[in-house]
Formats: C-alpha cells, sequence, structure tokens
C-alpha cells in the first residue's frame, strides 16, 4: 500500500501526507530515451494522481533509476506532489507534441481562468528529486503550473524542452531550489518566436506580494533567457507585484539575456553569474526599484547590464561588489527612450570592448558615486566607445562623486574617464572629487550643449581652463562657473562696493580685492568706470 513521506507538511489538512509510488499503479520504468523503446507509463502515472486527490492530499513516488514514458502531459490537481529519488535517479521522459510533462487544467490564459484562480489557488504540494527530458518530444514546457501558494521546488532538473524549462505563473511562498534547466526554449527564434521559450520563466501580477524565490539553480544554453520574472497583463492581473528573489544562479548561453527583470518591483537579483549570454542582465516593460548585488556579469556578446524598451524604469541599484567585465560591448547600457529614474550604480566596471557605462537615455538624478571604471575600450581601438563614462543624453542632477576612472593596461584602451557629447545636457547636480587620472587621453572631454546649475570641483586629472574675464561699465555683474571661482581685482581708483547674489556686500572702498565665489554665485562690482579697473584675474579652483 502507499508509503508515507515524513519530509512534507500539509498545512492544509495538518497531517503528513502519503507518498503513492508509481509502480503501485502498473508503471515499470524501463524507457530507453536512445531507441524509444519501453513500456509507456503514463495510465500509471493518472492513476496515481487520481489515489491522491481521492486521498484528500499526497505525493506521487519515483523510484531509483526508473525511466518513465509519458505519451502525453499530466493534468495537475491541487494538492499532488512529486517525489523522486534524485534528479540522476528518477527520469520521466515526455513523447508529447504540444503540451507540458505537468500542466495545468482549464483555460488559464482567458480572464476567467478555471478551475484555479488568485482566490482558489493550489497549495502545499512538493516536487522534488526527479528530472524531465523532452529529447523525443517536439514541443512542450518541462512545468506548467498557475496559482501556487506553499509549494516547493527542489532538485530537478529539466532538458530539451522545446518552450520554457519550468514556466510557471503567479506564486506566493514557492521556492524554486537547486532547479537546473539545460537547452530549455530551444525553438527560440529573435525574429519570429521569441516570448517565452526560456530556462525558468515566472508570470507575476496576480497577487500584490508574490514571494517568489529562485535559489542555487543553474540555467545553461536557454533559447530566450535563462531566468526571468514577468508582469502578465489579464483582467486578474492588476499588480504590479513585489517581492521576487533570484540569488546564487548560475545562467550561461542564454539566446538573450541571462537574467531578466521584465516589469516587476523590487526584484532582487544577488550572488548570481550571469555569462556567454547575449546580455547578462536586461531590464525592460518598466522594471521597479530592483537590485542588483554582489554578482559577477562577464563575457556577454552584447552588453553587461542592458536597461532597454520603451517603458520607463525607475530605481534599480547596482552595488559596489557587483563586477561588470569583459563583455564584448557597453558594460552597462542605459537606453530606454522613455528614461531612467534614481538609478544607482555603484558597480565595479572594467574590460569592457566597449565603454564602460554608456548613458543613451534620459537619466533622472542618477548616482554613479564609488563606482571603478577601468580599462574599457578594449574592443574599438581607435573609436568613439573608448572610454569609462559616457552621456549622450539629457542628464538631470547626477550625483559623480568618489568614482575612480582610470587605465592602468600596458597598452592603454580607455581614451576619458568620463565623456559627455554634444548629445548631452546636464542640469543641476554635482561632479566632484572624483580621480580621473591614468586614462589614455584625459580624465574628461567635455563637449555637452550646455550645462546648467552644475557643481564640477576637486576632479583629479581634469583642468578646466579659465576663460579672460574682462571689466564691463558700473555696476558690473558676473556669475561663477560650475566650479568655486577666485576673481583677483586692481583698480587705479578706489571701488565703491562688491556685493554677493545681489545682497552681501562683502567690500567697499578698496583697491584691490580677492573674491571667493561659489559655483554659481554672482557679484556686482559699482565703480567709477571701466578704465578704473585695470586688471582682472580669474583662477577656477578645482
Amino acid at each position: 500500500m502507499s508509503r508515507y513521506s515524513p519530509n512534507f507538511y500539509s498545512s492544509k489538512t495538518r497531517k503528513y501526507v502519503g507518498t503513492y509510488y508509481v509502480e503501485e499503479f502498473g508503471a515499470i520504468g524501463n524507457y530507453n530515451p536512445t531507441n524509444g523503446t519501453g513500456n509507456d507509463d503514463t495510465d500509471a502515472f493518472n492513476k496515481a494522481i487520481d489515489a491522491v486527490v481521492q486521498a484528500g492530499r499526497g505525493n506521487i513516488g519515483l523510484s531509483p533509476n526508473k525511466s518513465y514514458k509519458l505519451r502525453y502531459g499530466m493534468t495537475w490537481q491541487d494538492g499532488v506532489g512529486v517525489i523522486g529519488a534524485g534528479k540522476n535517479s528518477s527520469k520521466i521522459y515526455p513523447v508529447i507534441g504540444g503540451a507540458a510533462a505537468f500542466y495545468q487544467p482549464g483555460t488559464v490564459l482567458a480572464d476567467n481562468p478555471l478551475p484555479y484562480d488568485p482566490d482558489n489557488p493550489m497549495s502545499d504540494m512538493e516536487f522534488r528529486g526527479f528530472s524531465i527530458d523532452f529529447v523525443n518530444s517536439t514541443g512542450g514546457k518541462g512545468i506548467l503550473l498557475f496559482f501556487l501558494k506553499h509549494c516547493l521546488f527542489e532538485d530537478i532538473n529539466l532538458y530539451n524542452t522545446p518552450l520554457t524549462g519550468m514556466g510557471c505563473d503567479f506564486l506566493d511562498d514557492v521556492d524554486i531550489r537547486r532547479v537546473n534547466t539545460y537547452n530549455c526554449g530551444w525553438t527560440y527564434d529573435p525574429e519570429i518566436n521569441n516570448i517565452g521559450r526560456s530556462g525558468i520563466g515566472i508570470g507575476t501580477g496576480a497577487w500584490p506580494i508574490e514571494r517568489i524565490r529562485v535559489s542555487d539553480c543553474r540555467c545553461e544554453d536557454s533559447g530566450n533567457f535563462g531566468i526571468f520574472l514577468e508582469k502578465q497583463n489579464y483582467a486578474y492581473t492588476p499588480y504590479i507585484s513585489r517581492g521576487g528573489i533570484i540569488s546564487n544562479c548560475y545562467v550561461k548561453g542564454s539566446g538573450n539575456a541571462a537574467i531578466a527583470d521584465k516589469g516587476v518591483d523590487g526584484m532582487i537579483v544577488k550572488n548570481c553569474e550571469m555569462t556567454e549570454s547575449l546580455d547578462g542582465f536586461q531590464v525592460l516593460d518598466g522594471g521597479i526599484g530592483g537590485k542588483i548585488i554582489n554578482c559577477n556579469i562577464y563575457n556577454n556578446t552584447q552588453y553587461g547590464i542592458h536597461f532597454m524598451e520603451d517603458a520607463g524604469v525607475e530605481g534599480y541599484y547596482v552595488d559596489s561588489k557587483t563586477k561588470v567585465h569583459d563583455n564584448t560591448k557597453h558594460g552597462i547600457l542605459f537606453i530606454t527612450t522613455a528614461g531612467v529614474k534614481n538609478a544607482k550604480c555603484h558597480a565595479e566596471v572594467y574590460k569592457n570592448g566597449y565603454n564602460g557605462i554608456q548613458v543613451s537615455a534620459p537619466l533622472t538624478n542618477p548616482d554613479f558615486s564609488n563606482s571603478k571604471l577601468y580599462n574599457n575600450g578594449t574592443a574599438v581601438l581607435g573609436g568613439t566607445n573608448q572610454h569609462g563614462l559616457v552621456f549622450r543624453a539629457d542628464i538631470t542632477n547626477p550625483c559623480i562623486k568618489n568614482i575612480r576612472a582610470y587605465d592602468d593596461q600596458t597598452v592603454k584602451t580607455q581614451k576619458y574617464g568620463i565623456y559627455s557629447n554634444i548629445d548631452s545636457t546636464v542640469s543641476g547636480g554635482e561632479i566632484s572629487e572624483n580621480d580621473l587620472t591614468g586614462n589614455l587621453v584625459a580624465g574628461w572631454l567635455r563637449a555637452e550643449s550646455s550645462a546648467t546649475d552644475l557643481t564640477v570641483r576637486n576632479n583629479k586629472g581634469y583642468s578646466p581652463v579659465a576663460a579672460s574675464v574682462a571689466p564691463a561699465s558700473s555696476p558690473w555683474t558676473y556669475t561663477a562657473g560650475e566650479q568655486p571661482e577666485v576673481i583677483y581685482i586692481i583698480a587705479t581708483t578706489a571701488i565703491e562696493s562688491i556685493k554677493i547674489n545681489s545682497t552681501v556686500t562683502i567690500l567697499t572702498n578698496c583697491l584691490t580685492a580677492t573674491v571667493f565665489l561659489s559655483p554659481w554665485a554672482s557679484m556686482i562690482v559699482t565703480h567709477a568706470g571701466t578704465s578704473t579697473i585695470t586688471s582682472v584675474k580669474r583662477q577656477i579652483l578645482s
């Protein structure tokens, strides 16, 4: 008869649940995927599911060293879990053409999904210790379940799915732990079939908080994304959900991005490696408040971190322990046409083929403080994308302080630490206390079309040239620029007065004056005539 699993407790039934082994219902488990021989165990799986449903709750048990053939996908029911003997020991081989191995009943993509929905989710189910391999199937996903609460997916391998390996939507308090995918989503074509077809893809939006924990997973050679969280747009998904965490995952070889945020709120990605994909990390469709913490993003064929698409992005944070390096093009690219607000990037960005950080989208309140940008521009020697931090769009209220932008290679490739070109304007903010020494050409090339109310001071490696100052007739008004200035004045007859910002009188009846002006401060000099002042010298303080 049925045996019991002592490891899983069902909060719904308040009792330990039974495990029903498929062999008890006629399964043989002798399928040979190489030549396609072996028994069909589909009916045994269905009978085991029915037995669990009749019992009220339980697990299907898979025996060690067994390979089970399924000729069609299993229609899943609430309260049915799957416990195998290990992901390399209990193996499932679907030979189906379009469904998933485990799939949700009902029209889940319609506005009225049945039989499960946000008010009636599946719950308290455990899936662990087995593999699903679509090596002999032409269509389908590995696991396709919706509306889950308090569930566990652990120690599962998913291979060769034509569509997404694990494509489950609307999960709350769900752990996806050590779920590995290999060659999943192989039907992905960026020109034709560019939706889904990933390693692990999680849809969100059914609840305001969806606690999704994806940890210690390995996703290799996914067609589209390795791992992504995505806002779904149905009548029953009104929320931009919070609560997604991806941690300690290794993602390699994705046709699009290794990991992606497709419009969720507060997604945390930490301690992950993202490599050998088109992009390491993508933010698109309006990602909000995400955090990239202590990640290693490298050797991707396009960009390390890519802020893309039309929807605006807000509040993204990249911490100082994150390394973005050796990517073929830019290390970090901001190209979102609707702009990016309140982004904070403190990462170590180095040895990327193009610029370390390329800003091609309007940024509001960006903070690049304490970042390190070095040895970039390795792929375009003599080109225009060979710098540390590049502005090619309008920047409002930047905070760029205490960054180190340099090149210490024997053959230097990073031309400028900061490069603000003619396509950019800078309004407000501060660029100060930075060390821009040691680049191939100079610390900062300034060519922006305008800079207003910007404070620039104490930047090593940047020496602006002071323009000459000619006195005018009384009253003579002079306004400082973005850096502190000292104005030295010599007169033949007494200067009547000097005021700062029209209100504060600092000197009266003097022949010589030394006036300190903070950024954008103005002075008004009242005197007898232009010939009264014989010399004016201006010094910009770095």
